[in-house]
C-alpha cells in the first residue's frame, strides 16, 4: 500500500505509470506521474460529483482515492470522503486520454451507464454490470469475479429477484402489482457469501422510489430481509448479522438518537 497526497493506493498490477505489484514507483520521474494521476482522479471525482467539493471546503476533510485495478489506459477504484467508513464513498471508472486521467463514471458501486463505458472503448472485462439507456435494459459483467464476492452469480439473482416477491406478498401486498409481471433486474451494490446489499430495477427503468434490498442466506436460500427508501434499522441488521462491508451504517432503535442514522465500524 502506498499513500500519495493524501490517498490509499493499492497496487495491484504492472502499469504504464510504473507502479510495480507492490505499489512501489520505480523512479521519481514515475513517482511524479502517480501523484498526477491521483490528482486528476480526485478532481474528475469532485467534478462529477460537486457535492463532495463542497463537503471538503465546509468541512476541512479529505478525498481519499484507492485505486484497485490500473491496466494500461484503463482504472477503476474507490473514493471516500473524510474516513473510509463514510457515507460519501463509491467507485469511479477512468481512461487515459492524451497522458491525462479523465473520469467518466462515478457512482455508488460497480455500475454505470453501458453508453459511457462504450463511448469510453472500456475494455469488457473491467466493464461491471450497467444500464443500457438506448434499450432499457441492465447488461450483465462479462467477469463478475472482478466485481462480486464469494463466487456470486446470475444464478443468485435469479433466486433474489423471487425473494423478493415473496418478501412484497408477505410484507408490502400494496407494492406487489407494481413488479409482478414484469421483467426485473438486479443491481449488487454490496456482497458477501451469504449477504447482500442491491437494488430492483423494473418494467425497463430505474424503480428510484426502492432504492435498495437487503438479503441473507436462510438455510442456504436468499431472503430478501428489507426493502424500502431509508436505512435499515439496526435491530434487523443484527438479527441478520449483516457485516460492516454490506450494510455501513443503520438506524438508531435508540429512544435517546432514535431515528439518527449510525455509521457501524469494523
Amino acid at each position: 500500500m502506498l499513500l500519495i497526497g493524501g490517498v490509499l493506493w493499492y497496487g495491484e498490477r504492472q502499469s504504464e505509470t510504473g507502479l510495480d505489484t507492490a505499489g512501489v514507483a520505480a523512479t521519481e520521474s514515475r513517482e511524479q506521474q502517480d501523484e498526477k494521476m491521483i490528482e486528476e482522479i480526485k478532481q474528475g471525482v469532485k467534478e462529477d460529483y460537486p457535492y463532495l467539493d463542497v463537503l471538503e471546503k465546509e468541512k476541512s476533510a479529505s478525498l481519499f482515492v484507492e485505486v484497485e485495478t490500473l491496466d494500461n489506459s484503463f482504472a477503476i477504484g474507490k473514493y471516500f470522503f473524510g474516513q473510509e467508513q463514510s457515507n460519501q464513498s463509491g467507485t469511479w471508472f477512468a481512461e487515459k486520454i492524451e497522458n491525462h486521467w479523465q473520469v467518466f463514471n462515478v457512482s455508488s458501486n460497480y455500475f454505470g451507464i453501458c453508453q459511457k463505458f462504450w463511448q469510453h472503448s472500456f475494455p469488457k472485462e473491467l466493464t461491471p454490470d450497467c444500464w443500457d439507456e438506448e434499450k432499457n435494459f441492465l447488461v450483465e459483467t462479462s467477469n463478475p469475479t472482478l466485481f462480486f464476492n464469494n463466487d456470486f452469480t446470475v444464478k443468485d439473482k435469479e433466486v433474489i429477484k423471487i425473494a423478493f416477491l415473496e418478501y412484497l406478498n408477505t410484507e408490502a401486498k400494496e407494492y406487489l402489482s407494481s413488479y409482478k409481471n414484469k421483467t426485473l433486474f438486479v443491481a449488487v451494490d454490496a456482497n458477501t457469501q451469504n449477504h447482500m446489499r442491491g437494488r430492483i430495477f423494473f418494467g425497463g427503468t430505474e424503480n428510484r422510489s426502492t432504492p435498495f434490498i437487503l438479503a441473507t442466506k436462510v438455510q442456504g436460500l436468499w431472503k430478501v430481509v428489507y426493502q424500502g427508501q431509508d436505512g435499515p434499522y439496526c435491530e434487523t441488521i443484527d438479527i441478520y448479522s449483516f457485516p460492516v462491508d454490506v450494510v455501513p451504517f443503520c438506524i438508531s432503535p435508540d429512544e435517546k438518537n432514535k431515528g439518527e442514522y449510525i455509521t457501524r465500524w469494523r
